[in-house]
Parts: structure tokens; sequence; C-alpha cells
């Protein structure tokens, strides 16, 4: 704020400008008294507010703009221990200018009226009464104080003024009344909150003259201002709003959380704040524990129950968990609020803490017993009062306390139920070990719940649960289910062996006449059996209607077994496409739908696999299965749909080594990387296949795909042999377990290739014609024309180019677009060398369309070169611009444009920060940006030159 001055000129601000508005709004109102005091019109003004929330800052701001005004500025600092020793302030103020002064200017200033003034500035003497404060000596003081002012205009600070002693109160009391007219500004700061006292500095606030400035926390533009003089860089705008969260804009706070990044060498950003160590997380703490410290004890009890209750906690809840009436704490929480340390709702109904951290630090200064007992007493008072049963177990599983009360194991088994309803198992598993390990005895029902929720999470505890409650289940239709989940996780660990004999023990107690179990029962045998090395032979009867579940059940089995051996592949098609049609009862095992989506798969429908994939992971209410996440990455794959299988949603399980012992994550894993190196990420693809795995003694089929991907990436770095090693394991893994129709694995087509790498053409050639012939006799054009594109690899001149033109006819009436991309570039080169290369071009052209559109940038390359080599110019795609992003980059960057933090968008995506970081570090070098700031701008026009 500025004015014109005496000369009608506009005089600067007298105050050093902090960039924040609210702080501008405060300062100013000092600003005013102080260019009003200097021209005698003198002014009063209380600071006051909570501990950290910049008084002091302001104080400072004050003193160091009245020396260049010509106003000398006289302190006095009240402390607890001068409460009882009367003037104590008095003397601060007055004494050290005395104390400067000779004896001649004293007796001038205390002679007259003004005498009276000297006992009140005498060092008291022990011992001695210490003067009262009269009508006389408050009078002669204020005479002495408008004797100075006649000398220099003055500013008298009173800082911490809650600990004043009482005398010195009421001298500021007396003067304050009496200041019109003299050039003298009076401020006083003090702390509310807590126990301190108010005294009488209550009536110098109710002065008509007196202006009361209550700081407030500071808006972002105080927080980049901060940022910048505290770490010497200017930050972001994500920095400064994670701050502003953390902290509630309580200067104290900020200069806690910024210390601890300066400290710990981290840049100013706002994973920085997220990533900060234990001890700057005590730092800080400590700092949230000294404001929470100096309130009143129902503030420090909000603060608490707050951290204990979590976000948009009633104020009703509070007063029940800590004991304190509403009354008294309604009042303690907008305190709270006033100093950022909390938010409330506009009803003053709901109130959370403001940040994450803050809730960490209250929780902390908690001993353990404490918060288990707190977190106990909410769980009760919300179970009560009927609140849903995930917030109850919430607490109980915090408390960690044994389940010995009838409401809490209610509550937990209720809650793990809902879980497994909306697919939240890993929840379920939580909770129902709780149970298990806090419960009294063992329990049956929860050891066939707890089993259940633990097959889509972990194999192995699923099956020692279900073992072990399955003795103990009698319902038929519920050991039917425990019997089949059990079934399906020994597979998965390649006890197949196991699992017959589960099977075969089941069915000697099942009852007699249940036929839809009887049916389920030889579906899971079947299945079983098969994974004993593919012991169980295809079943001729495939006609059957599916009129019931396990009718169902069965065609599926029969379907898949006879795709997988390439036997009647039609009728097991229109078998299969009747269990999708039909679908089974949604509390069943998933497995006969995702086995009829299996033998779609193998039988080249990948098209109607991915169909049925959309609907269950949609909102249909089917639940997957557990190789449901390989089954949908490998339709995709097939369907050349490269960008869905890389992308982050979904993908972290294929990256981590999870299961891989169980061989759960297999598939997906060799998916996955045959998607890395179509998209020509070698690198990516090593990663992916990590150390070099050993197939474990208790086996199973699903290690057949893991060492087809591993040998295609040998082959990609160059390794034939290497390579051959593992094609070729694979290949005879497959016979012995059956799964013999080339539509099934692509094992064959690379086993091929690295025969010719390694100069073995006729084996290359033997490989082609047989998968040639199987794929013909059982319609699988995707097959087919792989098969045809590698025996034109085993051909010379006309008859390659003929090979390879039926291939491409073959895989254009297919879905395949990623094969048709691929056997176009090789039917390219070969009418180039051929001699045809007006013809060359076109087809090049065509691959290299297609090979962008799917994404497989190895395809892209070399298609590329081959068509520059036939003379032609191909366009060349932009590596910057919006258009440059790859699918991933540009999801992380419109969530980032949106304002989500990198913690945010990692969870939305299911991946890790470090993933987020990467992709975000990319597309700023793609936009040319150096932070999110434009990002939003950026994308928006991206997207408007696109549309125009």
């Amino acid at each position: 704020m500025s004015g014109p001055d005496r000369d009608g000129q506009t005089a600067a601000h007298p105050l050093p400008r902090t960039q924040d508005p609210r702080r501008e709004q405060e300062l100013g109102v000092v600003c005013d008294l102080l260019e009003g005091s200097r021209s005698g019109i003198g002014g009063v003004v209380l600071v006051e507010g909570p501990v950290g929330i910049g008084k002091t800052t302001l104080l400072g701001r004050l003193a160091d703009a009245a020396g260049p005004h010509g106003m000398r500025v006289l302190r006095a600092a009240c402390r607890p221990a001068d409460g009882d020793v009367p003037f104590s302030g008095v003397r601060q103020l007055f004494v050290p200018l005395l104390e400067s002064l000779d004896e001649a200017e004293r007796d001038v200033l205390l002679e007259g009226y003004t005498s009276a003034a000297r006992s009140a500035l005498a060092h008291p003497v022990p011992g001695e009464p210490a003067p009262p404060a009269s009508y006389g000596v408050l009078h002669g003081l204020h005479r002495f104080t408008a004797r100075l002012a006649r000398r220099e205009p003055l500013v008298l600070l009173v800082d911490d003024a809650q600990y004043a002693d009482a005398a010195t109160v009421q001298f500021l009391s007396f003067s304050a009344r009496r200041l019109a007219g003299l050039p003298v500004l009076l401020a006083v700061f003090r702390r509310t909150g807590g126990m301190v006292r108010r005294t009488r500095l209550d009536e110098l606030a109710a002065q008509p003259r007196c202006r009361v400035v209550c700081p407030r926390p500071l808006a972002v533009e105080g927080i980049a201002a901060m940022v910048a003089r505290e770490t010497g860089g200017a930050g972001d705008e994500e920095l400064h709003t994670a701050l502003l969260d953390a902290t509630g804009g309580n200067p104290l706070l900020l200069r806690a959380a910024l210390s601890g990044m300066r400290d710990g060498a981290r840049p100013p950003v706002a994973d920085s704040l997220l990533r900060g160590g234990a001890e700057e997380e005590e730092l800080f703490g400590a700092c949230v524990l000294r404001v929470v410290g100096e309130q009143t004890p129902a503030a420090a009890a909000a603060a608490r129950a707050l951290a204990v209750l979590g976000d948009g906690a009633t104020s009703e809840m509070c007063a029940d968990l800590t004991g304190v009436p509403a009354g008294r704490l309604v009042p303690a929480l907008r305190t709270l609020c006033a100093i950022g340390l909390v938010r409330g709702s506009a009803d003053d109904r709901t109130w959370s803490l403001s940040s994450p951290l803050l809730e960490r630090a209250v929780l902390a200064a908690m001993d353990g017993y404490e918060r288990s007992s707190a977190h106990h007493r909410a769980a009760r008072l919300l179970a009560v009062n009927g609140s849903h049963a995930r917030q109850v177990v919430d607490h109980l599983l915090k408390a960690g306390a044994a389940v010995t009360e009838a409401w809490a194991s209610a509550a937990l088994r209720e809650a793990a139920r809902e879980a497994v309803g909306r697919g939240d198992q890993p929840g379920a598993v939580t909770i129902l070990r709780y149970c298990r390990a806090h419960e009294p005895q063992e329990d049956t029902e929860l050891l066939v719940e707890l089993g259940l929720a633990e097959a889509s999470v972990d194999v192995s505890a699923s099956v020692r649960t279900l073992e072990l409650a399955l003795p103990g289940v009698s319902d038929p239709a519920r050991r039917l289910t425990v019997v089949t989940t059990l079934v399906e996780g020994l597979l998965v660990e390649g006890r197949a062996d196991r699992a017959v004999r589960v099977l075969a023990e089941h069915r000697a107690r099942a009852p007699h006449g249940d036929e839809a179990s009887e049916r389920t029962l030889e579906a899971r045998r079947l299945l079983a059996s098969y994974e004993v090395c593919g012991t169980a032979a295809p079943c001729d009867d495939l006609a059957s209607d599916g009129g019931t579940a396990g009718e169902r059940a069965l065609l599926a089995s029969q379907s898949v077994l006879s795709v997988l051996r390439g036997h009647r592949v039609a009728q097991a098609v229109d078998a299969a496409r009747l269990v999708l049609r039909l679908g089974i009862p949604a509390e069943d095992s998933p497995f006969p739908l995702n086995a009829a989506a299996v033998a779609l798969l193998y039988a080249d429908r990948a098209e109607e696999t991915e169909r049925f994939c959309a609907r269950i992971g949609g909102s249909d209410g089917s639940r997957p299965g557990r190789d449901f996440p390989a089954l949908r990455a490998e339709a995709y794959y097939r369907l050349g749909e490269l960008s869905k299988i890389l992308a982050p949603v979904g993908t972290a399980a294929a990256d981590g080594p999870a299961h891989r012992s169980a061989g759960v994550n297999l598939p997906l894993i060799a998916v996955r990387v045959h998607a890395l190196l179509d998209a020509g990420d070698l690198a990516g693809a090593d990663v992916v296949v990590g150390e070099d795995l050993r197939v474990p003694p208790r086996d199973n089929w699903r290690w057949n795909e893991y060492l087809c991907a591993r040998g295609r990436l040998h082959l990609a770095h160059h390794r034939p042999e290497t390579a051959l090693v593992d094609l070729l394991e694979c290949g005879r893994r497959q016979r012995t377990w059956g799964r013999t129709s080339p539509g099934v694995s692509s094992w064959w087509f690379w086993a091929g290739h690295a025969h010719l790498a390694s100069g073995e053409v006729d084996a290359a050639r033997s490989l082609a014609e047989e998968m040639v012939g199987a794929a013909r006799k059982n319609d699988l054009p995707r097959a087919l024309g792989m098969a045809l594109s590698l025996q034109a690899a085993t051909e010379p001149g006309p008859r390659r180019s003929a090979l390879l033109a039926e291939a491409v006819a073959v895989l254009e009436g297919s879905t395949a677009r990623l094969e048709l991309a691929r056997v176009l570039l090789a039917h390219g080169r070969a009418l180039h060398e051929a001699g045809q290369v007006a013809v060359a071009r076109d087809v090049l052209r065509r691959g290299l369309e297609l090979a962008e559109a799917v994404g497989a940038k190895a395809l892209r390359e070399w298609s590329l070169a081959a068509l520059t080599a036939t003379g032609a110019r191909p366009r060349r795609t932009v590596s910057s611009g919006v258009d440059s992003l790859t699918r991933s980059e540009a999801e992380v960057a419109r969530l980032a444009a949106a304002g989500r933090s990198n913690q945010e968008i990692a969870s939305a995506l299911f991946v890790t920060q470090r993933t987020v970081e990467l992709h975000l570090t990319s597309v700023y070098r793609k936009l040319g940006l150096t932070g999110r700031r434009m990002l939003r701008d950026v994308l928006h026009e991206g997207a408007e030159s696109r549309s125009a």
C-alpha cells in the first residue's frame, strides 16, 4: 500500500513486499499506522495469533521499516518469569534508552510531572515493595513517553505481551488512550491459544483507536516466496500446493519442511517433500507438536482425535472420542483452523487435519498404547453409530488388539465379504488373516473365506488354508467351491497329481444324483489330468446344449482340450461360443468362462476372446480368473494392440518376479516381452525377463511360453544357438502337454528363424511345412500366415514371393495386424530383390503404415529402411510435440496437467512413482518444457490442432 507524501509524490511502501496477498493486507494496515504515527496522529495496533503464524516476521518487518522513516524503535520481549515483576516490560522499553543518555538528559526527561515515573523505571531492589501502578505513576510514564516522542517519533514494540506483568499492561492501556497527537506507534504482539494469560490486553483491543491484526496462514504466493528465500530455488506450482497441503500455510511448519529438504540436499520439488527421511519427519513433527502444544488442552485433544479418526470426522465423533464437550471442542477446532492445521466444513460439522504429514506427526507423539486404545474406541463408536464396516475395520486393524468382542468379529467378517464383493481380494485377505490371528480358536468358515480370498493373492497360502479347511466343510455346495478353488491352486503350483487325488476324494463324498456337481467335477478332472503332462484325452462329446452350469463347465474343458491338440477345432469353437453366450452363475468359479475364452484364442479368434475380456473386465459383475490378465494381454497381442499391453495400467504385475516360482505371472511376462521386442525396446525386454530363471521341479505348462519369449529375446540379441535351446525345449514341452496346435504358441516360428540364423535351412523348412499343414487343417489364419512366411524364408526366388503373397492374402482376412505388418515387410523385400521395385514400394508403404498403427517400432524401422532402399522417400514420424508422446506418456501427461501429484498418478495407473517420473521427464523433453506449469496449455493446443 502507498500514499502521497508531503510533496505530493507517491511514497514507497515502507514495508518490504511479501508477494502474498494475505500478508500484503496485514502489512498494509501496519503501514498506514506507521505513516500516520510518524506524522503525529498516533496509533495503536495489536497483532495476535498462535505460535508460528508469522507474528515475529511481521514485527521484524515493522522494526526494519521504522528506522529509514526517522522513527526510533524501543523494544520489550516479555517472558513468563516477568509476570510477577511489576513494570518489567516498561523497563525493557525505556531503560536501555535512558542508560544511553547522560545524567543531564535523563534529568530533563524525568523532571516535573514525569518524576513519578522514576520509581517504575528504577531496577527493583530485593526485599523492597514494588511501586504501585497508581494513576500518578502511569501518568508520569505517559508524559515521559510524550517527551521522548517530541525528540523523535517512536515505535514501541512489545512482543509476547501475553506474558506481560499487570503493571505493564495497565501502562499500555493507559497510554494507548492518550496517544492522539503524538508521533508514537504502539505495536503489541500477543500469542493466542493454550493457557496463556489474556489479562487486560483485551481492554486494549477494545479501544477505538486500536487496530487488531490477526495474521493468517500463507497463501500459495507467500509459500512460493518463502521457498525462494529458504532454498534458493523457485520450485514449481506442484511443490507450492504440496507445501500448502502439508502445512496449512503455517510459516513455522513451512520452515521446518523446507529445512528438511535443504538439509537433505533434495531439490525444491513436490516429490522431495514426500521422500523425507526419518530425521526430517522428526523435525517437522517437533514443530507440529510445538504448535499444538501451545493450544488449549481441548485443541490438543481435538488434534489427536482428528489424527485417529482421519478425514471428515464429525464434531460429535471427536467429542465422543476425546470426552471433551462439543461446546468446548468446536471453538478449539476453529482455533486449529485459524493456524492452518485443520480444515473444517462451512457448517462446522466435519473436520480434517490439513495433510498426512500432520497426521503422522500427531500420531507419532502418541505412545503405542494410547494410539491402540484410541483406534479401538473409534472402532466401537463407529460400530455403535452404524458406520460402514470398512471404517470400523480400519480402526480395528490399526488398534492391533485381540478380537474378543462380538461386534468387532462381526464387523471384520462383514468388511471382508464386502471387500471380496468389490474385487478387493488383498484387502479381504488382510482382514481375514487378522481375524484368524486374533480369534481365540480356529473357525472352519473363516478358513474357507480366507482361502478363497487368498486364491487371487497368494496361491500357496490359499492351498495351505483350503487344505486345512476342507475336512471341516460339510455343506455340499460350499465343499464343491472349496474343492474347485483348491484344485485350481494346486494346478498353478504344478501339483496336478495332488489335484487329481483331491477331486477323486471329493467325488467319493459327493451326493449321488447331483448332476451339476458331477459335471463340474468332471470338467475340473479333465483339466487337472491335462496338467499332469497332458494325460487327459480330448473328448468327442462336443454336442451338449449346455443346459446346466455343470454341462457348460464340462463343455468348456472339452473345447479347450480339443483346440490345444488341434482336434475337431470347428466344433470346439462352437462349444466355446455357447459357453460364453450362456455364462455361469456369478458365485461359481470362473474357470469355465476362462477355458472357453482360451479355446477361442488358440483357435485364432482373438477378437472374440477380447470381447469376452472386455465384458468381464467391465461392469457386468463376472469375476475374472487368476490367468485373466495374461489371457487379455495375449488377445491384445494377437490383435496387434501393443499399446494396450505396454500401457501403465495393469502392467505392474508383469514387471516383477512375484509368483514366478508358481508360474502365475509367466504367461503375462511372456506376452510383455514379445510386445516390448516388437516395440523396439530390447532393454525393456531384458528387464522384464530379469534373472535367468530355471524351470522348477514342480512344473507346469506356464513355463513353456516364458521359454518361448526368452528364446526370442536371445534371437534378438543375435544369439541363435542359445535361442534354439529355449525354443526347442519349449516345443518339446508343448508336445508333452499336448499343446500341439500351431495356434497355441509361436515357438515354432521363432525356432525356425533361429534355425535360419544358424544356417539350418532344412530344419526351418521342416518346421514350416508341418505347421502350414496343421494350420490349413484347422482353419487358423494367423498361424497359417506365419507358417507360410516362415516357409517362404526357406525358399528361393519366385517360390518365396508366391508363398509370401499367399500369406498376405490369408492375414488380410484376419485380425492379426501385427503379423500382417511382418509379412508385408518380408514380401516387399522379396519383391525388391526380384526387381519389382514399384510393387515393392507399395507393399512396403502398407507395411510401414501398419507397423506405425500397431506401435511396432522395430518393424517400422525395418520397413522404413527397406522402403528407402527402393529409392522412395518415406515421411518420418515426429520426434517432438504432443503427437510424439507414447500412449503411456500421454496418459501421465494428462493426469499431471489436471493437477494430480506423482503419487496420485502412480496410484491411478497402478505403477510406481519412479515410472511416473520417467514418463514426465520424457514428456518435458519432447514438449520442450521445464515443468508442469505450461503442460495444460501445451496439451490443449495440441488437441485443438488435431481437431482443426
